[in-house]
């Protein structure tokens, strides 16, 4: 595991950012997000459910949705929610507003392995991964090795990036799964 020397001094607070859909949370994202807060090292991880998700149709209420993170991490004063401003996480419009909100600290974006595939092509990539290291979930439908490719990739676009590869028990959840039953 690699730490920033500020992060061992324990001079800067490191805040895990995770976006999503959350429609409906579920244990794995709960799981997850608690384990990137071991190995990662941070102090806290915030959910930012989106109001409107990119290519999703028939989602649950903002409202609902963020009543429902509430109630699962409300025994966690590790965990916090927020609502972002726009209605998706972007890096352009977003990734500034998190940054003002916690000067100085060091953010992790947590994603799941299924985004990082695509994740090099994403509108101000470079800036992201110069802004934050990547706690990436590992999802059942993905191998390790298979990630590691798309790291060394992503590697060229910045060196400065700690990627963290995540595992939980909860792999095989997803959020489609509950919403079709």
């Amino acid at each position: 595991m690699s730490f920033r020397i500020v992060d061992i001094l324990g001079l800067v607070r490191r805040i895990g950012i995770y976006p999503g859909t959350f429609d409906p949370i579920h244990m794995g994202h709960l799981a997850f997000a608690l384990e990137a807060i071991k190995v990662c090292g941070l102090d806290r991880v915030i959910f930012f459910p989106e109001a409107t998700p990119r290519g999703k149709t028939n989602v649950s209420s903002i409202d609902t949705r963020l009543n429902q993170i509430q109630l699962m991490i409300k025994q966690y004063p590790e965990l916090d929610t927020k609502i972002l401003t726009s209605p998706q996480f972007t890096v352009k419009n977003t990734l500034p507003e998190i940054q003002n909100e916690f000067p100085n600290a060091v953010l992790t974006l947590l994603i799941g392995s299924d985004i990082i595939p695509g994740l090099g092509k994403w509108s101000n990539v470079k800036t992201l991964l110069k802004t934050c290291d990547i706690a990436i979930g590992m999802r059942s439908n993905q191998t390790e090795y298979e990630i590691d490719q798309h790291i060394a990739e992503l590697t060229s676009l910045s060196t400065s990036t700690l990627f963290t590869i995540v595992k939980t028990n909860y792999s095989t959840l997803a959020s489609s799964t509950f919403r079709n039953k």
